[in-house]
């Protein structure tokens, strides 16, 4: 998977319950409802790749088959915070799959715990629409950083690499995007309670200012 050379191979399945301690009793549940195993298919690093990194000191890759096609942000944050470093998840149902990465950083009284700053992730795709492709040059944190932004949807001008500024600008973009979008949908809320027609005109105008700074902001 991904063209990646056989020194970086594992193949191990993980146990379900290795992540146990950092659970409560649904999420336990909706572990074993939703998930049917994991493994750990590659890793990324000096020793497998020949390539280090500041901030990205290695790429794990893990395959998790589900029982049911559904999106498992939830369960994929409480691994990423169990495991301090960086992963890319395959998430797999039958013959179709989606891929998700965050970008993180050390949780700073526990090294062996990772803080989930923001999550990249692809829509759902037939295995063979699969194209995405680590780049494996200068180090760790440009594979990572545009493997994030091809599964995001974000291309550098010119082919560039990656840097780790890049990578902050689009987190900033996206999560102002969040934030906008959650202004609107409040306002369209707003505008079919109001109980007057001149605070609905109000409201209206302001529904537009931010409709109109967010279609300048997708489209930067």
């Amino acid at each position: 998977m991904f063209g990646l050379p056989k020194s970086t191979v594992v193949n191990r399945f993980l146990p379900k319950n290795s992540f146990d301690s950092y659970t409560n009793t649904r999420q336990k549940k909706k572990f074993s409802d939703l998930v049917q195993r994991i493994t750990w298919l590659n890793k990324l690093a000096k020793e497998t790749i020949n390539l280090g990194g500041k901030d990205v000191i290695e790429i794990q890759v893990f395959g998790v088959e589900l029982k049911n096609k559904k999106k498992i942000e939830d369960l994929l944050l409480i691994i990423d915070r169990a495991i301090p470093y960086n992963i890319v998840f395959v998430i797999s149902f039958k013959d179709e799959l989606y891929l998700s990465a965050a970008v993180k950083h050390a949780h700073p009284l526990n090294p062996n715990k990772a803080v989930v700053d923001y999550t990249f992730e692809s829509n759902w795709m037939k295995q063979e629409e699969l194209t995405y492709k680590f780049v494996l040059r200068n180090s760790l944190d440009d594979v990572f950083n545009h493997f994030c932004k091809q599964i995001g949807s974000h291309q550098t001008a010119k082919g560039d690499a990656v840097t780790q500024k890049d990578i902050k600008e689009v987190i900033k973009q996206r999560q102002e995007i969040e934030q906008l979008e959650r202004t609107l949908n409040l306002l369209k809320l707003q505008i079919r309670n109001a109980p007057q027609f001149n605070i609905q005109v109000e409201l209206n105008q302001k529904r537009h200012k931010v409709q109109q700074k967010l279609d300048k902001l997708k489209n930067r």
